[in-house]
């Protein structure tokens, strides 16, 4: 009775806690909240431009024209948001009160080649975003950051904007840290955000409309627990005709049946992403694999645990199967050695010959 009494206390008291830092937060003192999350942090490919279709002629950095020579360029999207239940002046940024900058967004190990507001709430917020009023980049050299300045924007509740940088690299070699946003609000605090979307920013990095299966796809259930955290999309719907005649603004999605209809749907509407295997995405028109991290949808990236993208083909049956009938006899052509090569040829590992068949994972 006693280990009940605790496994069942101990959940209770830790959301007691939980609420009772949020209305202090929240609702007694009404502390200011500014968050910010990174949504994109890529390399530059074609998927930017037709995405962001014309953004990347626009980006300036301070007013000058952006250095086309340049090598390694990387391509950032962050959202600034008020994300507390109070609205945010420009006087509550605490820098000196002469000064137009509210905020700095630093990316150590590289430097701004060109930038550009992509997305505002409010158009009223433009205002305090155009060149002139606080926005502008540069770099702190003796510690190989590039910044970037950004006024002080009053914010009312749930209003945002986002900003696309075009980055270089500026020395050292590998991944790049993490971009941060660095300022201080007065009686509030700056703080990362987590997205609402169920997708990470990696997932959302090329993604103008995401494709998905309907529930109850294999598929779509690997998607979601490889990629998702085992996390549901959720995103605005629409049908899959529609975004594709009414191209609306933002990140939107749509429901497919079957897999056919998954690649059409990826094939035709401009920006879109969806999931399939990969030997029926390959040979399709109009269709491209996507790199993970870097990564490509190959067996032996999956193998390696570099590709986090890939799922279990079962067989099933009602119950035992007899050993003298055609479906027993398949499924031992399946194991023996003439299955093994088709299956390796349609670019899959037979489960035996994984690190643990068991399971039929290629962890360890």
């Amino acid at each position: 009775m006693d280990s009940y009494l605790v496994q069942i206390g101990l959940p209770v008291i830790a959301l007691v806690v939980s609420m009772i830092a949020f209305f202090w937060e929240f609702v007694v003192i009404r502390r200011k909240h500014l968050g910010y999350r990174v949504q994109m942090d890529t390399p530059v490919t074609g998927e930017i431009e037709s995405v962001y279709p014309g953004v990347l002629e626009q980006l300036q950095p301070d007013g000058g024209a952006a250095d086309t020579h340049l090598q390694d360029l990387s391509v950032v999207l962050i959202r600034v948001e008020n994300d507390g239940v109070t609205n945010i002046d420009s006087a509550d940024y605490a820098m000196p009160d002469d000064g137009r900058v509210g905020l700095r967004l630093h990316f150590p190990g590289r430097r701004v080649a060109g930038m550009a507001v992509t997305e505002l709430s409010d158009t009223v917020l433009g205002a305090y975003l155009e060149p002139g009023r606080g926005i502008a980049a540069h770099a702190d050299e003796a510690h190989d950051v590039g910044i970037i300045d950004l006024p002080k924007v009053p914010m009312n509740r749930r209003d945002h904007y986002k900003i696309l940088a075009i980055l270089s690299r500026g020395t050292g070699t590998g991944p790049h840290a993490e971009p941060t946003l660095h300022g201080k609000l007065k009686g509030g605090r700056v703080r990362t955000t987590q997205s609402r979307t169920g997708l990470s920013r990696n997932m959302l990095a090329f993604i103008g409309f995401l494709v998905n299966r309907a529930f109850g796809s294999g598929t779509r259930e690997t998607f979601q627990q490889r990629l998702l955290g085992g996390n549901a999309v959720t995103l605005p719907e629409a049908g899959c005709r529609t975004i594709q005649v009414t191209n609306p603004p933002g990140v939107a999605s749509c429901e497919v049946p079957l897999t056919g209809d998954m690649l059409k749907a990826v094939a035709d509407i401009p920006g879109a992403v969806g999931y399939s295997s990969y030997t029926e995405a390959a040979g399709y028109p109009g269709i491209a694999a996507v790199t993970i991290g870097g990564r490509q949808p190959t067996r032996d990236e999956v193998l390696a645990h570099n590709y986090a993208f890939w799922g279990v083909e079962y067989a099933y049956s009602k119950g035992e199967l007899p050993y003298d009938s055609l479906s027993a006899a398949f499924l031992r052509f399946l194991t023996d050695r003439a299955g093994k090569d088709i299956i390796r040829s349609r670019g899959g590992t037979p489960c035996g010959e994984l690190a643990d068949p068991a399971r039929c994972s290629p962890e360890r």
